[in-house]
């Protein structure tokens, strides 16, 4: 499924330790911050082909981060997403997600709809930044 897959590149890069500060949906109230989620969101039409049918997917998914509303912790929670965001979009060098396997699952790519940003301050008084994404990827 999209969610684990993108957990498991995010955890073999060193970026995020699952179910510690980063999980599969809401981020918990009681977790540390920086912390980040990740949920699915609407894509776009697969590819279908004539011989094959339906081949690819085309998926969303959106990262979240909370942070504290101070300036150290806006500054680690704006780390974290630009981090998560470099390593599946690229940038600054990197190539990102592109033609690569993930859980055995063949990824066309990852790519940004746009950078990082500043959703909200939420209940809590804590900095919440979101970024989102689309996806090629083989059915899984």
């Amino acid at each position: 499924m999209l969610t684990e897959e993108i957990i498991t590149k995010l955890t073999d890069a060193g970026v995020v330790l699952y179910e510690t500060n980063f999980f599969s949906g809401p981020i918990p109230a009681e977790v540390q911050l920086p912390a980040g989620g990740i949920i699915e969101t609407p894509g776009s039409r697969p590819l279908e082909t004539l011989a094959d049918g339906i081949t690819f997917e085309n998926c969303g998914f959106q990262v979240t981060v909370r942070g504290e509303n101070t300036a150290v912790g806006d500054q680690q929670a704006r780390a974290f997403i630009r981090e998560i965001w470099k390593t599946l979009a690229g940038g600054h060098g990197t190539m990102g997600v592109a033609n690569e396997a993930i859980d055995g699952v063949m990824y066309q790519n990852i790519s940004a709809r746009q950078s990082p940003f500043l959703l909200q301050i939420d209940e809590n008084n804590k900095r919440v930044y979101v970024a989102n994404f689309d996806v090629a990827k083989e059915i899984s």
